[in-house]
């Protein structure tokens, strides 16, 4: 790898019991890399259209801010839970 050469964002998709799913998001944080967790996202849903997968799951926390791009890319909220962490 060159010296110059990073990982600004990417997607992590797995097989969770059968079903895709999307395991990770993410990107460099910065206004520089505004807009790449959205793009590459949208490139992984394409794929998996294009394979002939109906659906894909995604998790996010209440409250992040990504939701947003996530609905505005055709998610819907499918099931909510609350946990507790224990001391």
């Amino acid at each position: 790898m060159d010296p110059g050469d990073r990982v600004v964002a990417g997607v992590i998709a797995i097989d969770m019991d059968g079903r895709p799913w999307v395991a990770e998001v993410f990107r460099q944080p910065g206004p520089r890399h505004a807009g790449l967790g959205s793009l590459v996202l949208r490139r992984v849903l394409a794929g998996a259209a294009a394979a002939g997968v109906a659906e894909i799951g995604l998790t996010v926390t209440h409250g992040n801010p990504a939701l947003r791009v996530y609905e505005r890319l055709g998610f819907d909220l499918a099931s909510t839970t609350i946990a507790i962490l224990i001391p």
